[in-house]
């Protein structure tokens, strides 16, 4: 059984009986202290380049969106903390992987961390903010790494 926009603790693999009950059970998971909704948190990552890797010339960004049920609306990346620049993305729709991309030409050679957001059609847009840890409610955290440019 696959249910659309949360995450696969809330998914039951092997149905054997379905019984009606008037208030909604724990599951092992919920039973953890995990969501009882399981909502999937809007995200996004940056693939490539990877983290530490050492690239040279016009540097290509890429990455994916995700909203669950909701669509990705704009996806933006920040290089060493500049202002958040739009990336271009082909095709978004509710349910699906958004994938992003765009060049970047860097001007010195050195280090440079990039970051990546979200947003969704509820209007919700990741946080530098957000706390990183899964636990209890998935992360919308910001995703960021280190790359090398090299001459």
């Amino acid at each position: 059984l696959v249910v659309p926009g949360v995450y696969g603790y809330k998914m039951p693999k092997w149905i054997h009986q379905i019984r009606l009950q008037e208030h909604e059970p724990s599951g092992y998971w919920e039973s953890k202290g995990w969501s009882s909704s399981g909502l999937v948190q809007t995200t996004s990552l940056i693939l490539t380049p990877h983290h530490r890797e050492e690239v040279s010339g016009t540097v290509l960004l890429s990455g994916v969106a995700y909203g669950g049920t909701r669509k990705i609306v704009k996806v933006e990346v920040s290089i060493d903390d500049s202002d958040w620049m739009p990336v271009n993305f082909d095709f978004a729709h509710p349910n699906c992987w958004t994938v992003w991309q765009t060049e970047w030409t860097p001007t010195a050679a050195g280090d440079y961390l990039i970051k990546v957001r979200a947003t969704d059609d509820s209007g919700f847009t990741q946080s530098e903010s957000a706390p990183e840890s899964v636990f209890p409610n998935g992360s919308s955290a910001v995703h960021a790494l280190i790359f090398r440019v090299v001459a």
